[in-house]
């Protein structure tokens, strides 16, 4: 089961979340603005860093066996960088948030790897959040998504997280 929460659009195979908000005077692509901090909170079921203000979210919720690894690509770039807001992309493991990476005045990428140590329902969420302030554009784009190992045993694939077949909020 997939969800997604502020402004997260998905096309080939390609997941994007920004922290773009009506109320900002910014123009979220999914049409849906980004959701202040206590209602991504309670919505992935985690808690953020105290600087955080607003962002978006995805979130796939799986059976997959002990042992099950999945690996995604990612890109998080804002527009005019301040080092006093720099905003940050989060992954959310079974309710346990860290930060993947914190905004910089160029775009960064980078790999996400989760190995499942037990087998069973497991919940993944990726985030990203504005910190210190609700103005200021970031994006993050997702993609590239693995599951091994892919086997009968395993009821986890990456059918059943695919990033282009996310539903909209």
């Amino acid at each position: 089961r997939s969800q997604t929460f502020g402004d997260v659009t998905t096309a080939g195979g390609v997941a994007t979340l920004t922290t773009a908000a009506f109320e900002s005077g910014e123009a979220p692509a999914s049409g849906h603005s980004a959701l202040l901090w206590p209602e991504l909170e309670a919505a992935l079921g985690t808690a953020f860093d105290a600087d955080t203000f607003e962002g978006s979210a995805l979130q796939s919720s799986f059976m997959a066996a002990a042992g099950t690894k999945v690996t995604l690509q990612w890109s998080l770039v804002t527009e005019a960088f301040d080092p006093a807001f720099a905003d940050r992309l989060y992954a959310v493991v079974d309710g346990q948030a860290q930060a993947l990476a914190q905004a910089t005045g160029t775009q960064q990428q980078g790999q996400a790897s989760f190995t499942f140590a037990t087998g069973g329902t497991h919940t993944l969420a990726f985030a990203v959040l504005d910190v210190n302030d609700t103005t200021g554009l970031s994006s993050v784009s997702l993609s590239g998504l693995a599951v091994t190992p892919e086997r009968k045993s395993t009821r986890l694939n990456s059918s059943h997280i695919p990033l282009s077949r996310m539903p909209a909020s």
